[in-house]
């Protein structure tokens, strides 16, 4: 029996405007050249470790190809860029670049042209008749970023019996289409593959599943208005330095007075189940797996909100700042017959001006973890361990650790980075990760850690630092980055050098047990971060430690070579076949 992790998140207070601060980007070609007018986005999605509510910003860049977006400090965003549309209809896109926060200067290079894409798309009549009211695109299927568009008037309205759908300029990444009901509600959703290498992709869309969910609580009685959600799987996508799987929610239902809910979702395939999974406020969460059509018994047990003592927790975080926001997360476990993934939810959190130290967990499952982060003018995390009905509920900060992090460059400079912590095995997530955060522009962040080992990560995408701490003493832990490995390659074909190849790690492994994990995780991530120039050259970045190994293979257009090991300051030539 596989596990799901269910990770919940609620912002106590929303996040005033004036918290927010810039982040510059600039846009250039593969030639290095500024391009003005380019679109840029900069999507932040909550998840297991990274704590706050979604947030999307968009910009356009100057004649300069620069561009300013005001985001949320602490928060992690990915950032992509469409360039302008030429005379010939086309655009150059970027891929989608990770790291990008306040304080932080990234550079989005426009790697591939494509042109105007219409995807055939099959299955939507039937999803038509129950109810589907239309289309909804996500640029990066790891993003809530997205464009609402028209359903298609019938499956025949393009070549072959298949509905053609025009997506908008997206980067180079896999998107995902959604089926959205009139409610705003997604139903189901497909994987689409980048435009430079499935330009003419067919996606189809299952038929739909009928189902009653039946929602009873322990005396029989109906319970209405809960959620039916079926949690899809999207394939695996890259997060914070590590890959994982990525389901998204579907709400296929709610149930009404009756306790009775009418559902469609997309029929599973034979070997891999539907996970459903029914809430609502005040009662446990209950998890069925589906196969075929027919009725789906929930039993809903009621489960009481659970009250924790926080203590003067916002004076002391945010030490008497009263510009920075406490933001409260809980994971939970969920046993699911099917695939691992992480599943993202909210807990609702009560609290009052006459009891500020009293928080109203309104949990769906007996015990959670609870995490907490500080979005301010120091960005700040705390991780707590378990919390279940027979222990205390009790924010102690003083059995933690407390660790004002200051990242500097070689010369002692201070550097905003992206700041992540592992602690143990991940708190028994299936993540190596227990927080992720941004430094403040000044490189510094906040942490109060539980007693044991730590490793604490800091990375700009060009330079890194990390240090394991076991029983580490409160005061200042100074990060000093360092460049990442590199390796020259020079790309050519028979017609001289290459333009826009890229390098993927085929395998990679060694090293000490938790730096040599995060050694190999980071390094699937780095290699892909940079293509090569004009005159060929790729520069290759990677995380390297004593007895650690890689192999690596340079891509582009559809070809690919055999794979070569990495060297670390090594330089070679690779040419790419027809």
């Amino acid at each position: 029996m596989a596990r799901f992790v269910a990770a919940v998140t609620f912002l106590l207070a929303a996040v005033p405007a004036q918290q927010r601060s810039p982040c510059f980007l600039t846009v250039v070609d593969l030639d290095g050249r500024p391009v003005q007018g380019a679109a840029v986005t900069c999507s932040f999605m909550p998840s297991l470790v990274a704590i706050g509510e979604a947030d999307v910003a968009h910009t356009v860049t100057d004649e300069r190809g620069r561009a300013r977006c005001e985001l949320v400090p602490g928060a992690l965003y990915c950032a992509w860029a469409v360039g302008p549309v030429d005379e010939g209809g086309s655009r150059c896109v970027s891929e989608v670049l990770p790291l990008v926060a306040v304080g932080r200067v990234a550079e989005l290079s426009l790697v591939e042209r494509v042109g105007p894409r219409r995807i055939a798309v099959t299955g939507l009549d039937a999803w038509r008749d129950a109810g589907v009211a239309g289309l909804r695109w996500f640029p990066d299927r790891t993003q809530d970023a997205h464009v609402d568009l028209p359903l298609p008037a019938s499956d025949a309205n393009g070549a072959g019996g298949c509905a053609a759908v025009e997506l908008p300029p997206s980067p180079s990444a896999f998107g995902l289409l959604g089926l959205r009901a009139a409610s705003g509600e997604l139903v189901a959703v497909e994987v689409v593959g980048p435009a430079g290498e499935q330009p003419d992709e067919t996606i189809v869309f299952p038929e739909p599943l009928a189902l009653r969910a039946v929602v009873r609580n322990q005396r029989g009685e109906a319970i209405p208005e809960v959620r039916i959600e079926h949690w899809q799987p999207t394939g695996r996508g890259w997060g914070f330095l590590g890959q994982s799987l990525m389901p998204r929610c579907c709400v296929v239902g709610v149930t009404g007075a009756d306790g009775v809910a009418r559902c469609w979702l997309a029929s599973p395939e034979p070997e891999v189940p539907a996970m459903l999974l029914a809430q609502k406020r005040g009662y446990r969460w209950q998890v069925q797996t589906v196969a075929a059509a027919g009725d789906v018994a929930f039993g809903l047990d009621v489960l009481a909100p659970l009250e924790v003592d926080v203590g003067d927790l916002a004076d002391e975080l945010g030490d008497g700042d009263r510009r920075a926001t406490i933001a409260l997360a809980a994971r939970a476990l969920v046993e699911a017959r099917v695939g691992g993934g992480h599943v993202i939810q909210p807990f609702p959190v009560e609290t009052t001006a006459e009891r500020p130290h009293r928080w109203l967990v309104h949990r769906t499952s007996p015990e959670f973890v609870p995490t907490l982060c500080i979005v301010g003018p120091v960005p700040g995390a705390v991780v707590l361990g378990r919390v279940t009905d027979a222990s205390a509920h009790q924010v102690d900060l003083d059995a933690l650790t407390a660790l004002d992090v200051e990242v500097v460059d070689a010369g002692g400079g201070p550097v905003a980075a992206a700041l992540g912590v592992m602690s143990g095995h991940g708190n028994g997530v299936p993540l190596p990760w227990t927080q992720i955060l941004a430094t403040n522009v000044a490189g510094r962040a906040r942490l109060w850690l539980p007693r044991g080992e730590h490793l604490v990560y800091a990375t700009t995408g060009d330079c890194h630092a990390f240090r394991v701490l076991s029983d580490a003493s409160a005061g200042v832990l100074r990060l000093a980055l360092e460049p990442l490995t590199r390796m020259r390659i020079r790309v050519r074909d028979v017609d001289g050098p290459v333009r826009g190849a890229k390098a993927v790690v085929v395998r990679s492994g060694g090293g000490p047990a938790g730096p040599g994990l995060l050694a190999m995780l980071a390094s699937y991530d780095y290699v892909r971060w940079t293509r090569s120039a004009a005159d060929g050259l790729l520069t290759v970045r990677l995380f390297a430690l004593p007895g650690t190994h890689a192999e690596i293979c340079v891509e582009h257009g559809g070809r690919r070579s055999l794979p070569f090991p990495f060297v670390a300051d090594g330089e070679t030539e690779i040419t790419l076949g027809r």
